[in-house]
């Protein structure tokens, strides 16, 4: 082990790693300098891979644990390979929930399911493109293989970061791809008649393929205003839908259902912070009735480790790093529209159930 004295300083490797720092910009742009890896640029480069929340509770779970190794690899080099593997056992975890009855029957058989089988089955079932099934195969695999047993040399910074990345950017598709298949088969009522007639109502099919698309791709993606922006649109229109397929029900019932159950404080709520931030990206400020949000320039980036915006604890103190977009309210408050989105989200998956 490390001397103990010695436990938070940085492995030696680091000091051939350099980073590009902003550190001015003017006019005519930015100037940067190429610096020693300081923790906190460490810190943000294996932030960025965090998993969304739509991604299963579980899987997110032993990928975090992936990430948390890979900040502590700062300290001890050789843990970049115990990062990579359990990224690589993160991935297949997930495969392992997806196609659990094949493995179930397979046991039965005496018969093990190993991974590349696994990797088999989603490529056939189209979860994973043929690119991501030759970085599965001929790489991931491999490499899994090689930590498992015995890997003499050390994957280090780059070949794990890249190993980390293929397996986050490959969990966000599967997932995706498994969960609208799954609305497909048991959200929505398929009869058959004469011939197949889609039963799904005007709200169904645009909550299916525009809101739940939408929405997703801006949760994988957090930080990222044009699909807040429209995550936010799509999402403030399922009333309109919703009226559409239920003419006794008007818009401000509906409206003021969803404000009840998705309440935040005095009277503020997450629909209506999310249908503001609709309607002032289209108008650009509203002053034409009561609102929670004014001004489309209170949805911004947020930046968490600069002075002021964050603990010490929370993010590398005094470097900027995006998190999300934010909503800065008519009362000065400041809330998460990812997490606006979501609760929406929630409310209107039961609504369109009942």
């Amino acid at each position: 082990m490390k001397p103990f004295n010695k436990i938070l300083i940085a492995d030696d490797q680091y000091h051939f790693l350099k980073h590009d720092r902003e550190i001015h910009s003017y006019w005519w742009g930015d100037y940067s300098e190429t610096v020693d890896l300081a923790l906190e640029d460490h810190y943000s480069n294996i932030k960025k891979y965090e998993l969304p929340d739509f991604v299963n509770h579980e899987v997110g779970s032993q990928f975090d644990i992936a990430l948390h190794i890979a900040f502590y690899a700062y300290f001890n080099w050789r843990l970049w390979d115990v990062a990579a593997l359990k990224a690589i056992l993160s991935y297949e975890l997930l495969l392992m929930i997806i196609y659990k009855e094949k493995i179930d029957a397979s046991d039965k058989k005496g018969k093990k399911t190993y991974f590349p089988k696994l990797i088999g089955y989603a490529h056939a079932a189209n979860l994973i493109n043929n690119k991501e099934f030759g970085t599965s195969k001929m790489f991931l695999k491999e490499m899994r293989n090689s930590f498992s047993h015995g890997y003499k040399s050390i994957a280090g910074y780059n070949n794990s970061l890249e190993i980390i990345g293929s397996c986050r950017d490959i969990i966000v598709n599967v997932t995706t791809g498994y969960q609208s298949r799954q609305d497909n088969t048991n959200k929505y009522i398929i009869q058959e008649n004469i011939g197949m007639s889609d039963t799904r109502s005007r709200a169904q099919d645009f909550f299916m393929k525009t809101v739940e698309p939408t929405v997703n791709e801006f949760l994988a993606d957090k930080t990222n205003i044009r699909r807040g922006r429209l995550a936010a649109i799509v999402l403030s229109h399922m009333v309109d839908y919703w009226c559409v397929d239920h003419p006794q029900e008007n818009k401000t019932k509906i409206r003021k259902d969803l404000a009840s159950k998705t309440p935040i404080e005095n009277n503020y709520s997450s629909s209506q912070a999310v249908w503001d931030a609709c309607d002032a990206s289209k108008h650009a400020v509203l002053d034409t009735k009561p609102h929670v949000l004014k001004d489309a320039q209170n949805v911004k980036q947020s930046m968490v480790g600069a002075y002021g915006t964050a603990s010490y604890w929370e993010a590398p103190y005094g470097m900027p790093i995006p998190s999300d977009v934010v909503l800065t309210l008519d009362n000065g408050k400041r809330y998460s529209l990812s997490n606006a989105v979501s609760r929406v989200m929630d409310v209107w998956r039961q609504k369109l159930a009942e």
